[in-house]
């Protein structure tokens, strides 16, 4: 008598396992086709994230500021007033009531015009006082 199964159940058994195995073999290959699509899809979802901030990175280089205009707005900077500067004009220009006073205390144009007029005839009549009075040319 011999230890092993018969061939029969033996070769049925064979079958069983190989049949087991393709079914197992069709099972990883439909969850690696799905995790391709999935990996494929998130690849390109990735690749979309790098195009839009390779979009805004150039934006952003086109309206950022170059060395020389940065070097330009530093100079500028240095010649523009401090806050203290700025507090001591502030303190020494006049305010808003001081400058309604001072227009309610200025002459108008007319009154300049009239004034204009009034020394325009004094030296016209110095001139006559003072014609008369010069000697005679030789």
């Amino acid at each position: 008598m011999s230890t092993f199964p018969p061939l029969e159940a033996r070769v049925s058994a064979l079958e069983r396992q190989q049949t087991i195995s393709n079914a197992r073999v069709e099972e990883v290959y439909s969850d690696m086709l799905a995790s391709f699509r999935q990996l494929a899809k998130y690849t390109e979802t990735i690749e979309d994230r790098f195009d839009k901030i390779d979009e805004d990175m150039t934006e952003i280089k086109a309206t950022m500021a170059t060395k020389a205009e940065l070097a330009e707005i530093k100079a500028t900077m240095a010649t523009m007033a401090t806050k203290a500067e700025l507090a001591e004009i502030r303190a020494t220009m006049a305010t808003k009531v001081e400058l309604a006073e001072i227009r309610a205390t200025m002459a108008t144009k007319n009154e300049l015009a009239a004034m204009e007029n009034r020394i325009l005839d004094a030296f016209k009549q110095l001139v006559v006082i003072v014609k008369p009075q010069q000697p005679p040319l030789q």
